[in-house]
Order: C-alpha cells, then sequence, then structure tokens
C-alpha cells in the first residue's frame, strides 16, 4: 500500500513507518497492558505532544473503559497556562 506524503504548512513530510506496522505495535502493547492490568483500574496520562493519538488507539483497544488526561508542559517542566 502507498502511503501519502504529508503537508503542514510549508513543509512536507513522507512516513517513516507505515501505519500497518504502527498499527501491529499498538495492539501488541494492548494486548500486553491488558494482560497486566486486568484486574485493576487504571489512570493513563498523556505527555508529549501528540500522545493523545497513540492513547486513542491503545485504549481503544481495551477491553473496558479506562481514565486518560493529557498534561503539556513546557521545556522548564512548568504547565502552559490554558489556551496557549
Amino acid at each position: 500500500m502507498e502511503h501519502p506524503n504529508i503537508t503542514v504548512h510549508d513543509k512536507h513530510f513522507e512516513p517513516f513507518i507505515p501505519e500497518e506496522i504502527i498499527q501491529k505495535e499498538v495492539s501488541r502493547i494492548a494486548k500486553e497492558m491488558n494482560h497486566d492490568l486486568a484486574s485493576k483500574d487504571p489512570i493513563f496520562l498523556g505527555i508529549l505532544n501528540g500522545a493523545f493519538l497513540f492513547a486513542s488507539d491503545l485504549l481503544n483497544k481495551r477491553p473496558s473503559p479506562a481514565r486518560f488526561t493529557v498534561c503539556n508542559l513546557t521545556p522548564s517542566g512548568a504547565p502552559n497556562p490554558p489556551g496557549r
């Protein structure tokens, strides 16, 4: 399957890792996570930019509902104010 290039503003990107490989690895991680956390009620915290999309793919493979929140940090470690 051919993967299209992505353009954001004036920057052009081509996929480095095919989506099929990423989804296979997400499924592997989810299977391991579901085994390890089977009887627990975890809260997941996403910190890196883009973590929400990864977490969405991962948590959609969970057999039970999960709590998830995102924290955006500045390089100094101080949280960014809302709206920035």
